[in-house]
């Protein structure tokens, strides 16, 4: 009987096939140029966008300071309630228009959602008069309402809506020029 010996292309399709009987289960092709396919998931969530507007500015009021004395004027966000210290002292009525107030802001967006605040700490009001006389916020803390004021989140109301206030500590040092000071406060909101 003659010797058979299979040739070089033959002997690697044998290779193939015994390599793919051996995987088995384990997702290897049988066959040479075989292929596999998968199906994956693409997803989106629409919602309605999140909006900020500012209703009313952080007032620390028109403050009565002799330029030898200094002090600060904290306006608590949650109560609205204002504490002077040192020289410092409320230069007009208790609900008069000039009398300090927490900033308040305005959330729109999809209801029921959660969402997140994010404020500066600290601020420089800047005399507006020219110069180049500053003045120190610090602890700026903020309240909401509807939700955390620890970890600054929100919740929208079933309308979409939801609001927060905003409040602060400015220091006075002894010298200070009389003027108008302002600081721009960069609040951002996001969901969560």
């Amino acid at each position: 009987m003659p010797y058979w010996c299979p040739s070089a292309e033959m002997q690697a399709r044998w290779l193939l096939v015994l390599a793919g009987l051996a995987a088995g289960s384990h997702g290897v092709p049988a066959i040479a140029g075989g292929s596999a396919a998968a199906s994956g998931i693409a997803s989106a969530t629409i919602v309605e966008p999140i909006a900020l507007r500012s209703i009313d500015p952080l007032q620390f009021g028109v403050i009565a300071a002799a330029r030898s004395g200094s002090g600060s004027i904290t306006v608590d966000p949650q109560t609205g309630a204002s504490t002077f210290s040192g020289s410092l002292a409320p230069a007009c009525p208790h609900n008069a228009s000039c009398f300090a107030r927490p900033a308040q802001f305005g959330v729109t967006g999809e209801a029921g959602r959660r969402y997140r605040i994010d404020a500066p700490q600290v601020a420089s009001a800047v005399r507006q008069e020219g110069g180049y006389a500053t003045l120190p916020i610090s602890a700026i803390r903020i309240w909401v309402g509807s939700g955390s004021a620890q970890d600054s989140r929100g919740l929208l109301d079933a309308s979409g809506n939801d609001s927060f206030r905003v409040g602060g500590t400015l220091s006075v040092p002894a010298g200070t020029e009389p003027g108008i000071y302002q600081a721009e406060l960069a609040v951002v909101v996001s969901y969560d």
